[in-house]
């Protein structure tokens, strides 16, 4: 069972009541077993320094809306926290981090000849839903601006004006006729609709599911273990959020992006792919907390250069998979995703800052 909320209706409905901190309830165990199991070692043997993760992880257990941190250096579990309450098979929902895994099945089926091209258009994929009413520029979409979040829909996750889009009876016709706010390809406009294309072109092509073309050629192949994910009223996985997993889950799948898609002798995700993604294609320079130099790629978020350097997935309240190649380490954090936008901006910008000041410097 979730300790997060799950549904994207129930995320909108939290997210513009501007709800109280909720207490964390347990979650118990869905009974299955982690198809991966870490191997570990000691913060010592590893050279991580264990006074600065001392400090991180005081910091961690005195905030109650801090759910887990899972530390991995070269390929090895070195440490773990918890809340209280919950354990290592705890699942939570991502939010924005699934764009990241949406991302990598996009590779996949890349690969796989399903799309022709980053540049293949949109609506090629929905002929149906190609009426004489669609803004002409809607037409020039491509996978492209949707991996980059440049397609220029008029859609903000987070606005009110936009709760029918979550009542509508067809979610992709809905994108689909949503006004352009800029013209595709002009600007960098984030919104979780886009991704949700790609999940639904993705299920078109492949002829599957985007879980089940994701069971088949990623997470049963990675051995990552997926819970719940939700779905749109056609029962297209949303691709801009709803996917639960357990932190543990999460870090193999970041270990897999840091090993350039290879799990143990398999190639998962084409390592030209990951490349890509992780490129900036959005030459932000932004500031988020003490991320000073934040850019984004095929649903990858960056920040900073050389041996600093990290890419990161983040879903909203401080869902983070954060790969440091230079480190050869892997960070998750999960966190309670259920609070008012103003203290979720806050703990955002609590565990950035932990990450900054104490669990990168402590990576020698």
């Amino acid at each position: 069972m979730r300790i997060c909320s799950s549904g994207w209706s129930v995320f909108v409905a939290l997210f513009f009541l501007s709800c109280e901190q909720q207490s964390v309830t347990p979650a118990v165990s869905s009974g299955t077993t982690d198809p991966f199991q870490w191997p570990s070692s000691s913060l010592q043997a590893q050279q991580v320094d264990s006074v600065l993760i001392d400090s991180a992880l005081a910091k961690f257990s005195a905030d109650q809306q801090m759910f887990g941190f899972v530390l991995i250096r070269n390929g090895l579990l070195v440490t773990e926290y918890y809340h209280p309450l919950l354990k290592p098979y705890n699942e939570c929902e991502l939010r924005s981090a699934t764009k990241s895994y949406v991302s990598a099945l996009v590779g996949i089926a890349l690969a796989q000849g399903l799309i022709d091209s980053l540049d293949q258009p949109m609506i090629s994929f929905f002929p149906e839903f190609n009426s004489p009413a669609l803004d002409p520029r809607t037409r020039s979409i491509t996978v492209r601006h949707l991996l980059t979040m440049r397609a220029g829909i008029d859609y903000s996750d987070g606005d009110p004006l936009h709760i029918p889009y979550t009542q509508s009876d067809h979610w992709v016709q809905k994108t689909i006729h949503l006004p352009l706010k800029y013209s595709p390809g002009e600007k960098f406009y984030y919104s979780s609709v886009q991704t949700h294309l790609l999940s639904a072109i993705i299920a078109k092509q492949s002829g599957m599911s985007t879980r089940d073309f994701g069971k088949k050629y990623l997470f049963e192949p990675g051995r990552i273990q997926i819970g719940h994910w939700d779905q749109d009223p056609q029962g297209i996985y949303f691709g801009g959020s709803g996917l639960s997993m357990t932190p543990r889950a999460m870090a193999r799948f970041g270990e897999i992006i840091r090993q350039h898609g290879k799990a143990e002798l398999s190639t998962v995700i084409p390592e030209e792919w990951i490349h890509r993604s992780i490129k900036p294609n959005n030459l932000l320079n932004s500031i988020w907390g003490e991320f000073r130099s934040l850019n984004y790629g095929f649903s990858w978020w960056m920040n900073g250069s050389g041996p600093d350097s990290i890419f990161f997935a983040a879903g909203s309240g401080g869902q983070f998979i954060i790969i440091a190649p230079q480190k050869n380490a892997v960070i998750v954090t999960t966190a309670n995703p259920n609070l008012s936008q103003s203290v979720i901006d806050r703990q955002e910008e609590r565990i950035i800052q932990i990450i900054t000041r104490y669990v990168l410097p402590a990576l020698r």
